[in-house]
C-alpha cells in the first residue's frame, strides 16, 4: 500500500473515531497523521475539534491556527476558532474570528448565535441583536437560540432604560418577561420604567410580582414600600418598612416623603453592601436635583467600594464643594486620590481635612500611604507602617506596605506571609501575585516560584512576559509536560510564532511525545526549509515515533535539498545503520565526508561500519585518517625574529 493510501486510510479512521465520540482516539491518529504527512491540512482542522472536545482549548487554538496557516480562505478553519476564543473568553477575538468565517463562506444559524454572543460580551449589543435575529430567522425553532435573543434584548432593555428611554425598554421587557424569561430582575426593571413613566399602579404590580420571586430582597420590598407611599397607602409602605425591620429613623410618618424613603433606600443598600443598588438609588435622587453633601457623599463612597475611583472623586469633590466645612468629606477625597495615583492632591486634600479638624490618625494614615509611593526609603517606612497597622488591622493597604517594605530591605521571608495572607484575601490585585514569585525567586525556592506563577497566570493569562518566565522555570525543572501545556494554553493569548513553536516541540520530545514533536518541527521547517537542526529533529521524532521509513525518507530528500551541509548525511547514515541498509550508510558517510573533510565523524562512523561487517582491513584504514583528523597539530608555525 503506497503512504498515499496509508494516510488516507488513517484520515477515515479518525473521523470515524470522531463520529463515534472516542476523541482521544481521533487525537492520536490525526497526530500521526500531521507529524508524518503534508498532504492532509484538514488533519490540523478536526485534531482542534478533537482537542477542544477533549477540554484542551490550547491545544485546539493551535491546531486551528496551524490549520488557517494552510488553508487561511476556509470559513470553517476560523469558525472553529472564534468557538475556542469565545469559550476562553477571549470576546473580541473571537468576534473577529466568527466575521472571518463568515467573509470567507460560512453561514448559517450556529455561526450567527455564537457572533452574538460574542458581541453581546464585548458590549456591541444592537449588533449582537442584529445577528441572534439573523440566527433566529435561520433557525426559528432552536430554543436556545431564542433564549439567547431574549438575554440580548434584556441587556438591551436596560441600557435603553439607562439612556431614559423608558417606554421603549418597557417594552423589550415586556417582551423578555412574555418568553420564557419572566424573574425578579426583569420585573424590577420594568417596574422602574413604569415609575419613569409615571405608571406607578403598573410599577407596583411589577415590584409585587418581583418579592414573590425573592421575598427576603430588602431592596425590592423598599422600592414597593416607597411605592406604596407614592399611591396614596402609606400604612401598607409603613407595614413593608417594619416586616424587614428598616423603619426610617427619626422622621415623622406625615414627612415621609418619595425622597426620603429613596434616600433611606440608598442608606440600607450600602450598609447591606449592595453598592450598585446604593449608587443607582443616589444616582436617581441626585438626578431628581437633591444635589446635597450627603447623597452626592453616598455616590461617591459606593463608587469607591466598586473601584470606580475616578467617579468617586468626582462626587467627594462635589460633596466638598457643597459642605466645605466637613472633614470627612476631604478624607474621603485623599483616599481617592491617592487610588487615582494622584500623591500630592492627596496629601494636600489630607491635611485640609485636617485643620478642619479630622482625627490626626487619618491624616497620618493617608500621609503614610503617599510617603511609600513617592519614594521614601523602606527601611524609614517600615516602623511608621507597623505603627498604623496596630490601630487598623487587616487594612490591605497597609498590609501591602508592609509586605513590600520588608521584600524592599531584603526580608522575603517576612514579606512572604503577608503577601500570601492578602492574596487569601478577597479581590487580591495584580502586584500581590507578582510579589510572591519575587519573593520565592529570592528565597532560592524554584518549586515556589513555579507555584507563584501558575496562580499568576490562572488570574491573568495574557501576560507573555510571566508565561515565557514560568515556561523557562518548567523547562529547568525537566517538568517537560507542563511546560508543553504552558505554551500551549499561552498560545490563545499572543505566545505564537518560531520560537514559542520551538520551545514545544523540545519539551514534546523531550517528554516522548515523538509524533506531537514531529508535528510540531514539521510545520517549522515549512518555513525554513534549509534548517538542519529542524530537519533533524523531525526525524529523529519521525524514527522515534515508529515511522522510521518515513524518517528516511524525508531525511534522504531533505540532506539532497540542503546539499553542501553534511550534518544531514551523518544523520541520515546513523539510521540507515540502524536499519542495516549498511551499503546506503555508506554512501550516506562517505558524502558526508566529502562535504567536511576535516570532520573525523564520518571516518569513524565507517570504520565502525566496516569493523561491524568484518571488514578488517577497511575498519582499520577509516580509523586511521580519523585518528590523524583528531591529532593535534604537531608542528608549530615558526616565530618571528
Amino acid at each position: 500500500m503506497s503512504p498515499k493510501d496509508v494516510y488516507g486510510k488513517l484520515f477515515k479512521q479518525a473521523l470515524d473515531k470522531g463520529r463515534e465520540r472516542d476523541y482521544v482516539k481521533a487525537s492520536d491518529i490525526l497526530t500521526r497523521l500531521v507529524a508524518e504527512s503534508d498532504d492532509y491540512p484538514e488533519a490540523w482542522l478536526y485534531l482542534g475539534r478533537a482537542s477542544h472536545a477533549l477540554g484542551h482549548t490550547g491545544k485546539a487554538v493551535a491546531a486551528f491556527a496551524e490549520y488557517l496557516a494552510r488553508k487561511p480562505e476556509d470559513g470553517a478553519g476560523w469558525f472553529f476558532l472564534g468557538r475556542e476564543y469565545l469559550a476562553l473568553g477571549l470576546y473580541r477575538e473571537a468576534a473577529r474570528a466568527f466575521r472571518a468565517a463568515n467573509e470567507h463562506g460560512r453561514d448559517g444559524a450556529e455561526l450567527w448565535t455564537f457572533t452574538g454572543i460574542a458581541e453581546l460580551k464585548c458590549r456591541r449589543f444592537r449588533r449582537a441583536i442584529e445577528c441572534l435575529e439573523r440566527a433566529m430567522g435561520l433557525a426559528p425553532d432552536d430554543q436556545r437560540i431564542f433564549r439567547a435573543y431574549a438575554n440580548a434584548l434584556y441587556v438591551q432593555a436596560i441600557r435603553s432604560l439607562a439612556k431614559g428611554e423608558a417606554e421603549l425598554a418597557s417594552q423589550m421587557f415586556g417582551f423578555v418577561i412574555q418568553n420564557g424569561m419572566d424573574g425578579a430582575g426583569p420585573r424590577a426593571y420594568r417596574a422602574k420604567a413604569f415609575r419613569q413613566q409615571g405608571r406607578l399602579a403598573e410599577a407596583l404590580s411589577d415590584l409585587e410580582a418581583a418579592r414573590a420571586f425573592e421575598p427576603d430582597d430588602r431592596s425590592l420590598a423598599m422600592q414597593a414600600s416607597v411605592l406604596y407611599f407614592a399611591t396614596g397607602r402609606p400604612d401598607i409602605g409603613m407595614a413593608i418598612m417594619d416586616q424587614m425591620g428598616a423603619p426610617v429613623p427619626g422622621v415623622p410618618e406625615d414627612r415621609l416623603d418619595e425622597a426620603a424613603l429613596e434616600r433611606w433606600r440608598a442608606m440600607l443598600a450600602f450598609r447591606d453592601g449592595d453598592y450598585r443598588q446604593a449608587l443607582t438609588t443616589s444616582l436617581g435622587l441626585i438626578k431628581n436635583g437633591h444635589k446635597d453633601s450627603s447623597i452626592r457623599a453616598l455616590a461617591a463612597q459606593a463608587n469607591f467600594e466598586l473601584g470606580r475611583y475616578e467617579k468617586a472623586a468626582a462626587h467627594y469633590r462635589l460633596a466638598v464643594a457643597a459642605d466645605q466645612k466637613s472633614p470627612d468629606l476631604r478624607m474621603g477625597l485623599a483616599v481617592c486620590l491617592w487610588e487615582l495615583g494622584q500623591w500630592d492632591e492627596a496629601r494636600n486634600a489630607a491635611r485640609a481635612a485636617a485643620r478642619l479638624g479630622a482625627p490626626e490618625a487619618d491624616h497620618l494614615y493617608v500621609q503614610t500611604l503617599c510617603d511609600a509611593r513617592t519614594g521614601e526609603p523602606a527601611n524609614t517606612m517600615l516602623p511608621k507602617v507597623v505603627s498604623l497597622l496596630k490601630t487598623r488591622p487587616g487594612d490591605k493597604r497597609l498590609m501591602f506596605i508592609l509586605a513590600e517594605c520588608y521584600y524592599k530591605t531584603g526580608r522575603p521571608d517576612l514579606a512572604g506571609p503577608w503577601f500570601r495572607t492578602l492574596k487569601d484575601m478577597q479581590d487580591a490585585d495584580e502586584m500581590t501575585y507578582l510579589y510572591l514569585v519575587s519573593v520565592a525567586e529570592s528565597l532560592g525556592d524554584e518549586s515556589a516560584a513555579i507555584a507563584a506563577c501558575a496562580e499568576y497566570l490562572d488570574r491573568y493569562p495574557d501576560n507573555s512576559s510571566i508565561r515565557k518566565e514560568y515556561v523557562d522555570k518548567l523547562m529547568n525543572a525537566r517538568a517537560w509536560n507542563e511546560a508543553a501545556q504552558a505554551i500551549e494554553e499561552g498560545y490563545a493569548y499572543g505566545l505564537r510564532g518560531p520560537g514559542a513553536e520551538r520551545l514545544l516541540a523540545v519539551c514534546y520530545r523531550n517528554a516522548r511525545r515523538w509524533r506531537e514533536a514531529a508535528s510540531s518541527y514539521r510545520s517549522l521547517l515549512q518555513a525554513q526549509p534549509r534548517n538542519v537542526e529542524l530537519l533533524l529533529g523531525l526525524c529523529v521524532c519521525l524514527e522515534r515515533s515508529g515511522a522510521r521509513d518515513m524518517a528516511l525518507a524525508v531525511l534522504s530528500r531533505g540532506a539532497a535539498f540542503i546539499g553542501k551541509k553534511s550534518e544531514p548525511y551523518l544523520a541520515l547514515g546513523r539510521m540507515l545503520v540502524r536499519a542495516s541498509d549498511n551499503e546506503a550508510a555508506a554512501n550516506a558517510f562517505n558524502k558526508a565526508s566529502e562535504l567536511a573533510p576535516a570532520d573525523p565523524r564520518p571516518l569513524r562512523e565507517l570504520s565502525m561500519l566496516f569493523a561491524k561487517s568484518g571488514v578488517k582491513a577497511m575498519a582499520e584504514r577509516f580509523a586511521e585518517l580519523a585518528k590523524k583528523l583528531e591529532s593535534p597539530q604537531t608542528h608549530k608555525r615558526p616565530e618571528r625574529g
